[in-house]
């Protein structure tokens, strides 16, 4: 059985963000996945990945047209206090990259367009992590299932 668009969509952009952290190894918490952070350091950091998918439409009143499917993939890059802010957005930025608008990703017939450039927000800090997170707009046009 073929998945659907939506399941589709997560699991490329997931595929991807996986064989990014396979070499050199990043630890990465997926969602509904059990995961363990790694013991806070400096210099230890680690990625966690969330899928936020919005409203799908039909540009189109006709009910036989293409739905749109987008949203943004988020990927919140972790760093311990202590290395500065550069460290952690350097990491953000080798996220960005493997995102650049215009790459497209086909899962099960379907293809998955970075319709815009990722983008970082700030960084965020806590108890013993600084966080920076990574927001990647995608798009899909797939066939109205009805």
């Amino acid at each position: 059985m073929v998945d659907s668009v939506e399941v589709s969509i997560e699991s490329a952009l997931i595929d991807r963000l996986v064989a990014f952290c396979a070499s050199p190894a990043i630890p990465l918490a997926l969602p509904n996945i059990a995961f363990v952070k790694p013991a806070v350091g400096s210099n230890v950091f680690w990625l966690k990945a969330d899928f936020l998918p919005a409203d799908s439409f039909s540009p189109s009143i006709d009910f036989g047209a293409d739905v749109q499917h987008y949203g943004l993939m988020q990927v919140s890059v972790f760093y311990g206090q202590g290395a500065g802010e550069l460290a952690p957005a350097r990491l953000a930025s080798r996220v960005i990259e493997l995102f650049p608008r215009g790459h497209q990703l086909i899962k099960n017939g379907f293809t998955i367009a970075m319709w815009r450039h990722p983008f970082r927000g700030r960084m965020i800090l806590d108890d013993t992590w600084v966080m920076i997170p990574v927001s990647v707009p995608y798009i899909t046009f797939a066939p109205n299932p009805a």
